[in-house]
């Protein structure tokens, strides 16, 4: 080690041990002399949304005397590398789990830097309606939406549900137009469909019933005010809009409670439609 003496004239003498001239045991080829080498360390980080569709800027923090730089922006990145120090705006093509590596090259070292990141699609909100039923107006809905994370869907009828797959029982007649927003850390996007129902009749004033305690253990009180005809028939059906219990019209005096009985039944929902002739009210009963 002759590093002390840098930056001063320094002579070297080489001799053999034997010192027997041309026949000495020593032989010398080509001595370099080199500074100590210089230590790089390749380091970067990345800001923006991690989309597809997105520009996420990748920026340099590597240390050291740095010469060359080469990046690997991973599949589906647009560019997919880069011969120079940055920043970089990156755009991803496709979703998934992207490595992107940075190596550095000194004066006589080199480092490199891996980051492994995850980059999202944006949500496509889809649905069908998965059943219908238009006795009692029912519907059935089937959400088939992709990277999404939450969900909020308006019936149409003022009504509103932020469930996966909701069903929704309509107090009023004709079409319904439905739409499902579909909400990701990519975004948002919406779907619509129409829900049609054959039954155009006029319906009873809703406020004119009563049903307690509702949800219940199988036992339900229907109370029928003096506002809505008193000769009134029942029918309750279940979610497949398969008919439990059918009874005929009869005269019920005013305030007069009804009792049903559901204990037989599994737990669920079930329906509970109200007739005069061939006017309808439905009502929704949780057991």
């Amino acid at each position: 080690d002759i590093s002390g003496y840098a930056g001063n004239t320094v002579t070297l003498r080489f001799r053999g041990i034997t010192g027997a001239a041309s026949s000495s045991d020593m032989a010398i080829d080509a001595i370099g002399i080199f500074e100590s080498a210089e230590v790089v360390q390749a380091a970067f980080y990345s800001a923006g949304t991690l989309c597809t569709d997105s520009i996420i800027a990748f920026t340099n923090g590597s240390s050291g005397n740095i010469i060359s730089y080469n990046w690997n922006f991973g599949s589906g990145a647009i560019p997919s590398v880069a011969t120079t120090a940055g920043p970089h705006e990156i755009i991803y093509t496709t979703p998934g789990t992207k490595q992107v590596v940075l190596k550095v090259t000194g004066t006589s070292l080199n480092n490199s830097d891996t980051v492994v990141i995850e980059v999202n699609d944006h949500p496509h909100a889809n649905f069908f309606i998965d059943e219908q039923h238009n006795e009692i107006e029912f519907i059935s809905l089937t959400n088939t939406s992709v990277n999404a994370t939450s969900y909020l869907w308006d019936f149409g009828d003022g009504t509103s549900s932020t469930e996966i797959n909701p069903d929704h029982i309509y107090s009023d007649c004709c079409e319904f137009f439905i739409t499902l927003q579909a909400f990701g850390p990519c975004g948002t996007d919406t779907s619509y469909l129409t829900a049609a129902f054959e039954n155009v009749e006029t319906y009873f004033i809703e406020e004119a019933i009563s049903i307690f305690p509702n949800p219940s253990d199988g036992w339900f009180n229907v109370q029928i005010q003096s506002a809505i005809p008193s000769k009134i028939g029942l029918r309750i059906f279940d979610v497949t809009g398969r008919k439990l219990l059918d009874v005929p019209e009869e005269v019920y005096l005013k305030n007069e409670i009804i009792r049903l009985d559901l204990t037989n039944y599994s737990p669920g929902m079930y329906f509970l439609q109200l007739r005069k002739n061939d006017l309808y009210l439905n009502f929704r009963l949780v057991r």
